[in-house]
């Protein structure tokens, strides 16, 4: 049985695609690339206790995981990434609190978002 060319292209792709994961979670080290991944999750609550531990982790590199997790479309997971970035204290997080913020005004979280928008202006010196 002869493989057509796109069955080809596509198991190299999936090769491709872990390899690169696995390099990527080498390089985030195990405990931070596991939550990483479980910021992905399809469990709401699975992805909030990642942001947590994250946050509670002080390792820059979980910064750009978290940004990407800040725009969740369940927003207890946003409030929690939120918090999250303002726990790690990396200042570079400014703007995206902020618009995640702005975006929860209306909401129950909007308390939650604006003081972690608060600590990020008051580690920068800006507040």
């Amino acid at each position: 049985m002869k493989m057509r060319p796109i069955y080809i292209v596509l198991v190299l792709l999936a090769a491709l695609i872990g390899f690169l994961t696995y390099v990527f979670l080498t390089w985030l080290g195990s405990d931070i690339g596991s939550l990483v991944l479980k910021l992905e999750s399809n469990d709401p609550m699975a992805r909030i206790d990642a942001a947590r531990q994250l946050g509670r982790s002080g390792n820059p590199r979980a910064y750009d995981p978290l940004i990407r997790a800040l725009d969740d479309k369940d927003p207890r997971v946003s409030v929690a990434v939120a918090e999250a970035l303002a726990q790690l204290g990396d200042t570079r997080a400014i703007r995206a609190v902020g618009r995640a913020y702005k975006r929860a005004i209306n909401t129950q979280y909007a308390d939650r978002h604006r003081a972690a928008y608060h600590r990020l202006l008051e580690i920068a010196g800006l507040r």
